[in-house]
């Protein structure tokens, strides 16, 4: 009966739970995504590259040589230029292709990055509490890369001073909103210092 009299009090508590989790989760989508369509936009721009530079320097010998030296048919360098069209149609197809595959490849294989995100915390911390996170995390940042069918690639991604802020609200923020709650509670005696001073008159008493 106590409980249930005390759900009330703990509803704040239970909301700024909440909060905590969705913005840890928030984090670890952010992180996961902009290191996948990072990787992939790298992967794109070299097959770009490499396509480019495949076609254009045959497409330039082959302009010089038929514009400056050629002196036969002229059906023979349109004949050519169909060829040629051809065959970079069907070459750019192909690198489309290449780059499609390697896009799923790397949604099915999204522990390996979420891995390398955290290997900091795998190593000097226990993060078991992370891999319990991800389990839930992962489907939804499958869906939603799976969602930009098209191309990943140009995924608007969030930027590395924008993960910052999210800590620094779980760090800082999460904080302040539990002082509040337990001041709500009527714990004011109990709350933590704020500034070498005891939080617990008021909440603008107890402001950062």
């Amino acid at each position: 009966v106590a409980e249930v009299l005390r759900a009330k009090d703990r509803h704040w508590d239970n909301v700024i739970t909440s909060t905590e989790d969705t913005l840890r989760q928030l984090q670890m989508v952010a992180k996961v995504s902009g290191a996948v369509s990072d990787r992939l936009s790298r992967q794109y721009r070299e097959a770009v590259f490499w396509g480019g530079l495949g076609l254009g320097v045959p497409a330039l010998v082959a302009a010089k040589v038929l514009n400056d030296k050629w002196t036969g048919s002229r059906w023979i360098p349109a004949a050519f230029w169909a060829f040629y069209g051809g065959m970079s149609y069907g070459i750019a197809r192909l690198l489309r292709a290449y780059c499609s595959q390697f896009e799923r490849l790397q949604v099915a294989d999204l522990d390996t990055y979420f891995e390398e995100a955290y290997a900091w915390y795998f190593i000097h911390v226990d993060a078991e509490d992370l891999r319990v996170r991800w389990a839930t995390v992962r489907p939804r940042v499958a869906s939603i890369l799976k969602a930009a069918a098209v191309s990943l690639a140009p995924l608007p991604r969030v930027y590395e001073w924008e993960i910052k802020r999210i800590d620094e609200c779980l760090e800082k923020d999460i904080w302040y909103l539990r002082l509040l709650a337990k001041l709500l509670r009527g714990g004011a005696d109990g709350a933590p210092e704020v500034n070498g001073e005891k939080g617990g008159t008021s909440a603008a008493d107890s402001s950062p």
